[in-house]
């Protein structure tokens, strides 16, 4: 650690840091795939389905019901018709309400000290959340946020950014969330050849991330 500490020190930007859903738990949220079963359990209670009594597994009851497969988009096409419908369907699960009291962890704290000193200036991460940003916030950043393949090609380039915030898995108030397995088999060629850059350019530093389900991820 102390070595660590001392490297990013000697190297003021130079360093990325890759978030997993190991620091949002620690805040009480839910990992994008717990989301998506507890939205299917819900489904299945507007039928009246008794899930405690028969032991409800949701994915299978899901596609036994003809749905399909299990993914973001068939899910949340099903029980929210517009945007807006969408947000405040997700909004419960990663952001503070009556019910919740979601904040940033200090992991989230600690990191965003690190960006305002200037050693790291690329964040990865595959969480849907916002406490990345609300934590560089708290300490007055406001890095590019680049959630989407389609918003790869309108970014300021990664050298003339200050502070750039990957969310390689999507962000909870874009439709455009990647949770299956075979979502998360792949990216596209944008979100690619922007990782290779930052693999390349950036040392890179791991925190909460498992690497287990993450396989186009962990591939690059």
């Amino acid at each position: 650690r102390t070595a660590l500490a001392g490297a990013l020190f000697d190297s003021p930007g130079v360093y990325a840091v890759l978030v997993g859903s190991g620091v949002s738990s620690e805040a009480g949220i839910l990992t994008g795939w717990n989301v998506a079963r507890e939205l299917v359990r819900r489904v299945a209670r507007d039928q009246d389905v008794d899930i405690d009594e028969v032991g409800f597994d949701p994915e299978k009851w899901w596609e036994k019901e003809g749905f399909g497969e299990l993914s973001y988009s068939n899910l949340i096409d099903g029980l929210a018709s517009t945007e807006l419908a969408r947000r405040a369907l997700l909004r419960e699960f990663f952001e503070p309400g009556p019910n919740n009291q979601i904040e940033p962890t200090p992991a989230h704290r600690s990191l965003a000290q690190l960006c305002a000193n200037g050693l790291v200036r690329v964040i990865i991460t595959t969480n849907f959340d916002p406490l990345i940003e609300r934590a560089l916030g708290e300490q007055g950043l406001s890095p590019q946020v680049i959630s989407s393949e389609s918003q790869v090609k309108g970014m300021t380039p990664l050298h003339h950014a200050s502070l750039s915030v990957i969310k390689v898995h999507g962000d909870y108030a874009s439709p455009e969330l990647k949770n299956t397995d075979l979502e998360l088999s792949s990216f596209g060629p944008k979100m690619n050849a922007l990782l290779d850059e930052v693999f390349d350019r950036f040392g890179l530093v791991s925190v909460g991330w498992s690497a287990t389900w993450d396989h186009a991820l962990r591939e690059a």
